[in-house]
């Protein structure tokens, strides 16, 4: 596997993210490209949950699905005690909220100009899976 920090190896990435946190029912998936507008991340994945123990079964998920293909998570913030779950894998970043943090943070809102990236499975596309 690349190492995060290519474009591409960001994107797939984010995509790997954005379809795990799909197969386990997050409500909400997007991933905004943040490459022309900031120096955090190359891409945010966004996803919801209707409370803290689906968010953490989701960011549990999305840190077993990265890592099987090949990506380390560097660190997880807000797991215990929060309605916002941060993983951060260097050039990407997943928030996982509560559909409550998430109405009340509206990132999608406050990164208006970031394009939304197209990570769903076309049919016939396996790939990653």
């Amino acid at each position: 596997m690349g190492k995060v920090g290519s474009g591409a190896v960001s994107r797939e990435l984010a995509v790997l993210l954005a379809r795990a946190l799909d197969m386990k029912k997050a409500d909400h998936v997007e991933v905004l490209d943040l490459r022309d507008l900031s120096i955090l991340a190359d891409y945010f994945v966004l996803g919801a949950g209707f409370a803290r123990i689906q968010i953490q079964a989701l960011a549990d998920a999305a840190v077993e699905e990265a890592k099987k293909a090949g990506f380390q998570c560097k660190s997880v913030e807000g797991y215990e005690d929060s309605g916002w779950i941060l993983l951060d894998f260097g050039d990407v970043i997943a928030h996982l909220m509560t559909e409550e943090s998430r109405d009340y943070y509206r990132l999608e809102r406050l990164w208006g100009d970031a394009p939304r990236e197209n990570w769903k499975i076309e049919r016939g596309d396996t790939e990653g899976l």
